[in-house]
C-alpha cells in the first residue's frame, strides 16, 4: 500500500476517534427478550494503539462504514414479520406461499438491523421457517445452516436439524422417483436445488452430523447417508458410514441395521479373488458379532443371515482356490498343495473342499519345488548383482572386509 494512502487512512481513523465516535465498542450479544441499554450507551473500549497498525486498517474501515445497529427498528420489523407469519397460515396455498415469503423478507430486514444479537438469531431462524412453509426448501436450508453455523448449539438446534433432515429426505425421494442425471438442471421447481439434489441431501446429512454430533438426529443422518450411498451402489462409502455408525453411536437404535447392512456393503465392495480378501474377513466377523450382540433380531433374519454366511464362505474358498491354481500354474507345487490342504480343512462346508481334494491328489507326486532345466548354467552367466561380504559387518562400521 502506498505511503500516502496509509497516511490518509490513519488520519480518518484518528479523526473518528477524536470526534468521540462510538464505533469502537465491545459488541457483546444482547438478549432479545431481556431489557438492556441501547447499543449507543455501551461502554466505549477506547482507541488502542493497535488500531493504528496498517495491518488492521482494513477491519477498522469496515467498522467505520458498517451500518450502526438499530434495536428499535429491529424489534419493529420483527413484530411486523411475525404478524405476517401468523396470518399466512390461514390463507390458501398460493396466497400462503406469497405471505410466508413476505414474512421471510421482514425477518431478514430485522436481522440486518441488529446484527450479532439474539434477535438476529431468532429472526434468521424465523426467516428460514417462513421459507420452509412457503416450500422454498433451498432458501430454507441455506438459512437453517447459517443459524447453525453462526450460533452453534442455539435453542433452535433440535428443530433446525429436524427441518433439514426432512428437506434432505424429500430431495432424495424426488431423485428416487423421478431420477436425476449428472447434467440435469432444475429451473422450474422452487422446492429443489437448481442441480444435484442428491448431493445437496448428502451434504445436509453430513452437516447435521458435524454441527450437532450428539444430537437426536446425528445417528439418523449417518444411517440415511449410508443407505443413500448403498442405493447408488457406492458400496465403499456406504461401508464407511455404516462403520462410523457402529463405532460412534453405540446406543443408537440403528445398531443392528448398521451391522447387517454393513455386511452387505462389504460383500458388494469385494472385487474378486484377484484382490484383497480383507472385506470378506471383516464381513465374517460382523456376522458372528450380529449373532452374539443381537440374537433376537438375528433370529428374525435367520434365513437371510445363513445365506449371507454361505456367500462369505464361498467367496473366501474361491479366493484360496484361485491362489492355489495360480501356484499350480507356476509349478510351485509345494505352495499349491498347502493351499489345497487349507481349503479342505477350512472350507469343508463348501463345494471347493472336494475340488481341492481332487486337485491335491493330482499333484501329490509332483516335487514341491520345480527344478528349472539347466539351472546350473546361471552360475556361469555374468551378473551385475553385487556380491555380499562373507563376514557380516555392522551398518555403522567404517571398515569393510573384502575377500
Amino acid at each position: 500500500m502506498p505511503y500516502r494512502t496509509i497516511c490518509i487512512l490513519l488520519g480518518i481513523v484518528a479523526l473518528a476517534s477524536l470526534s468521540g465516535c462510538k464505533l469502537f465498542t465491545h459488541n457483546e450479544p444482547i438478549g432479545f427478550e431481556r431489557e438492556r441499554l441501547e447499543l449507543d450507551s455501551d461502554t466505549d473500549r477506547g482507541f488502542p494503539v493497535g488500531d493504528l497498525d496498517p495491518r488492521n486498517l482494513g477491519s477498522q474501515l469496515m467498522v467505520l462504514i458498517r451500518r450502526a445497529p438499530n434495536s428499535v427498528q429491529a424489534r419493529q420489523s420483527y413484530a411486523e414479520a411475525e404478524a405476517k407469519f401468523q396470518n399466512a397460515s390461514s390463507l390458501q396455498e398460493r396466497q400462503r406461499r406469497r405471505a410466508f415469503r413476505k414474512a421471510a423478507d421482514g425477518f431478514l430486514d430485522a436481522a440486518k438491523e441488529w446484527p450479532e444479537s439474539e434477535l438476529e438469531q431468532d429472526a434468521l431462524f424465523m426467516a428460514a421457517e417462513s421459507y420452509f412453509f412457503a416450500d422454498d426448501y433451498p432458501e430454507a436450508s441455506d438459512l437453517f445452516e447459517r443459524v447453525a453455523t453462526e450460533y452453534p448449539y442455539n435453542r433452535h438446534t433440535d428443530l433446525i436439524n429436524a427441518r433439514r433432515f426432512r428437506i434432505a429426505q424429500y430431495w432424495l425421494a424426488i431423485v428416487k422417483n423421478k431420477g436425476e442425471g449428472p447434467f440435469s438442471v432444475n429451473i422450474t421447481d422452487h422446492q429443489r436445488p437448481w442441480r444435484d439434489s442428491r448431493g445437496h441431501s448428502l451434504r445436509i446429512f453430513d452437516k447435521i452430523r458435524i454441527d450437532d454430533p450428539r444430537g437426536k438426529l446425528a445417528d439418523d443422518a449417518t444411517l440415511a447417508a449410508a443407505n443413500s450411498y448403498f442405493e447408488s451402489k457406492n458400496y465403499y462409502l456406504a461401508d464407511e458410514y455404516y462403520e462410523d455408525l457402529r463405532s460412534s453411536f453405540l446406543n443408537s437404535e440403528h445398531q443392528f441395521m448398521a451391522h447387517y447392512l454393513g455386511v452387505q456393503a462389504k460383500l458388494r465392495s469385494y472385487r474378486g479373488p484377484e484382490y484383497s480378501g480383507a472385506v470378506l474377513d471383516d464381513a465374517e466377523k460382523l456376522v458372528k458379532q450380529i449373532w452374539r450382540q443381537f440374537p433376537v433380531d438375528a433370529d428374525k433374519r435367520r434365513e437371510e443371515l445363513n445365506k449371507t454366511w454361505a456367500e462369505i464362505r464361498h467367496k473366501q474358498a474361491e479366493r484360496d482356490w484361485w491362489t492355489a491354481k495360480f501356484y499350480e500354474r507356476q509349478k510351485a507345487y509345494g505352495s499349491a498343495k498347502y493351499q489345497y490342504a487349507q481349503i479342505m480343512k477350512k472350507y469343508d462346508d463348501t463345494g471347493f473342499a472336494q475340488e481341492a481334494k481332487l486337485a491335491y491328489a493330482r499333484i501329490s507326486d509332483r516335487p514341491d519345488v520345480f527344478e528349472v532345466p539347466f539351472a546350473w548354467i546361471e552360475d556361469y552367466v555374468p551378473t551385475t548383482k553385487k556380491a555380499t561380504p562373507l563376514v557380516a559387518v555392522h551398518p555403522t562400521a567404517t571398515d569393510t572386509i573384502r575377500r
